[in-house]
């Protein structure tokens, strides 16, 4: 297998996700921002870290984590690991099937909790108002299955619930968003 091209796919992936949190960590600490009134205690964990260490190396690790787990996301998706591809679109299709699945109103008790689920439901079906519902209900089906597989992989998907959740990129449903333009095993 030629590495060259997973190389400089990496370095790229590295660079974007870097800037995509640089610029979210930015919005979440801004002071009227919607992360200080709905998630007030990832806030104040994120700021403890800045505080710590640097908003550059929170930032570095915060890319790290994120790229470790839509690499293996998109692993195991690629190998069927799961019946359901979380950051993989299904064949022919533009969305993470996981997302297309959950717009038909079914989504895997197996990795969504009732809570979760009821909530990304009303959020595809406009009960609940967003400026992006697609996005954001995206986001939790996300969360929710990198904490299913903490279970089996917790070195790989700690837990998410502080704020690695807040710095995750906005933009991954588009066809340019990072968890969408990884190399498959065929690409290298």
């Amino acid at each position: 297998m030629e590495t060259a091209k997973l190389k400089r796919f990496a370095q790229y992936a590295r660079h974007r996700l870097i800037g995509d949190i640089s610029a979210k960590v930015d919005l979440v600490l801004n002071k009227d921002s919607p992360a200080r009134r709905e998630n007030a205690k990832a806030v104040k964990s994120l700021e403890n870290q800045i505080e710590r260490y640097d908003v550059d190396q929170v930032v570095e690790r915060a890319a790290y984590t994120w790229f470790n787990r839509f690499c293996a996301l998109r692993f195991m998706d690629e190998n069927r690991y799961s019946h359901i591809g979380s950051v993989s679109p299904a064949t022919g299709e533009s969305l993470p099937e996981i997302l297309a699945v959950a717009k038909t109103g079914h989504i895997d008790e197996k990795y969504v909790h009732e809570v979760i689920r009821k909530k990304v439901l009303d959020l595809l079906n406009g009960k609940i108002p967003s400026h992006n519902p697609q996005s954001e209900a995206y986001h939790m089906l996300l969360f929710a299955v990198s904490n299913y597989w903490s279970k089996a992989m917790p070195f790989l998907f700690q837990r998410i619930n502080d704020y690695t959740e807040l710095l995750i990129p906005d933009d991954l449903l588009s066809g340019n968003s990072i968890s969408c333009v990884y190399p498959r095993g065929d690409d290298l």
